[in-house]
């Protein structure tokens, strides 16, 4: 989806009242982070090993619109909670994508940053934030615009992030 929690309730449960929606948001995200941290942990082919190959490189983050304790969730799950410096999301800041991306960047001190994203949103976002963006194709959605795009999350060490 892309987009912050609420915003996907509102999509899928229109019909629902605010507080009903929220309710059930709520227990949605609970069994989902549940899902998360012990159920079958499928991740697309090369990620561990791509996310420890630019983690001797770069300082990696992660930025998402995901609820409270999924991140952590699937970083305990996948193993891969070592090779990310920080982390954060709407339910930790009350910001979207946008901020939360400059947010990491002055808690962390980084001057610039580059963001793998792969939806309209997180195009929107980086040019928010003025940090460049490679489309992964792959993913989720569509963007306008020209990107450096991947096809697949391996060809992220190929490339050369300087050049961004």
């Amino acid at each position: 989806f892309g987009k912050p929690m609420d915003a996907i309730a509102e999509s899928l449960f229109p019909e629902m009242s605010e507080k009903d929606r929220m309710e059930l948001l709520g227990k949605m995200m609970a069994y989902e982070n549940e899902l998360v941290a012990v159920g079958p942990c499928v991740i697309y082919n090369g990620v561990p090993e791509t996310i420890k190959a630019l983690s001797k490189k770069y300082p990696l983050y992660i930025v998402s619109n995901c609820q409270d304790g999924y991140i952590e969730a699937f970083l305990k799950n996948s193993g891969l909670g070592g090779y990310f410096k920080d982390f954060t999301c709407p339910a930790y800041t009350g910001r979207l994508k946008g901020e939360n991306i400059r947010i990491i960047m002055e808690r962390n001190g980084l001057d610039e940053a580059v963001y793998v994203g792969d939806t309209q949103g997180d195009a929107n976002a980086c040019k928010e934030a003025e940090v460049p963006m490679i489309f992964a194709s792959y993913g989720f959605g569509e963007v306008e615009g020209e990107y450096p795009s991947i096809r697949a999350f391996t060809e992220l060490q190929n490339i050369d992030f300087d050049r961004l």
